[in-house]
């Protein structure tokens, strides 16, 4: 894979690579908050409909890059070698599983015209056309993720005193 077409493809889609503020770009219209991932891969039900709307939508593959340096993820300079993949829609949910991904990455469009980001906190930040979000959730509970994060989240506070002063912010971003 060209390094510089993914890192054009990053740019166009992402403004940032903070899992806790709106890390896309102002052309990508609707974005969601998904929880629970499972670590830095999304669940069976969140990739199985993800392949099903990119079907939909005639995409036949897309890019996954560990982005743990935001854009310098994409240079050669770094340090550690950043693993970046294709994935074919036919890749099933094992195979996805098998490849190595140990840090934040996105999965995003081929052709920019979506992107996803997974954190080291266990959630996904999807952004695309109202189409493309209206398509996801036509088979997602997009409102009992949300739910679930601010349980979690509460919890955080609770028990570690974790800072939440983001949150109202984060949600001006990622409420449907």
């Amino acid at each position: 894979m060209e390094m510089k077409r993914l890192k054009d493809l990053y740019k166009k889609i992402f403004s940032n690579n903070d899992p806790f503020n709106n890390v896309f770009n102002n052309y990508i219209e609707k974005k969601i908050l998904i929880f629970p991932t499972e670590g830095y891969y999304l669940s069976k039900d969140q990739y199985d409909n993800l392949i099903k709307v990119l079907d939909f939508f005639l995409e036949k593959e897309i890019f996954i890059s560990e982005i743990e340096n935001g854009e310098e993820s994409f240079e050669n300079t770094v340090e550690y070698c950043f693993n970046h993949n294709r994935i074919e829609l036919k890749t099933s949910y094992e195979e996805y599983l098998k490849i190595p991904v140990f840090l934040e990455n996105i999965l995003y469009s081929t052709t920019a015209k979506w992107g996803m980001m997974i954190s080291h906190e266990n959630h996904a930040l999807l952004g695309g056309s109202s189409k493309f979000i209206q398509k996801f959730l036509e088979n997602y509970n997009y409102l009992e993720d949300k739910e679930k994060f601010l349980r979690y989240w509460h919890y955080n506070k609770q028990n570690y005193n974790s800072d939440l002063n983001w949150q109202k912010e984060f949600f001006k971003y990622y409420d449907v």
